[in-house]
C-alpha cells in the first residue's frame, strides 16, 4: 500500500470522529462550549450557568440523559393544531 503525505493526519482525524460525544448535561455543554457575542449580549464571552442558576434545572431536564420527558413541544403542537 502506497503512503501519501498527510495519511497519518487523516487517519487520526477519522479515528477521532468515531469517538462518541461525551455525556454532558445541557448546562455542562453550555458552560464548556457556548460563547455569547458582543452584539447579542450585555455580558459577552463564555456562558456561565452560575449567572443564571434558575435555568440550570430547565436546561438539565432537556438533556438526553434526563429521565424527564419534555412535554412542552407536544403541548405546543396540540395548541397550534387546526381545529375541526
Amino acid at each position: 500500500m502506497e503512503s501519501y503525505e498527510g495519511t497519518n493526519a487523516i487517519e487520526r482525524a477519522w479515528r477521532e470522529g468515531l469517538k462518541p460525544d461525551p455525556l454532558l448535561t445541557v448546562s455542562e455543554w453550555a458552560d464548556r462550549y457556548r460563547v455569547l457575542s458582543q452584539r447579542a449580549s450585555s455580558e459577552p464571552g463564555r456562558w456561565r450557568t452560575e449567572r443564571t442558576p434558575y435555568l440550570r434545572e430547565i436546561m438539565d431536564r432537556l438533556s438526553p440523559s434526563s429521565a424527564t420527558t419534555p412535554r412542552a413541544a407536544a403541548f405546543a403542537n396540540l395548541a397550534l393544531a387546526p381545529r375541526r
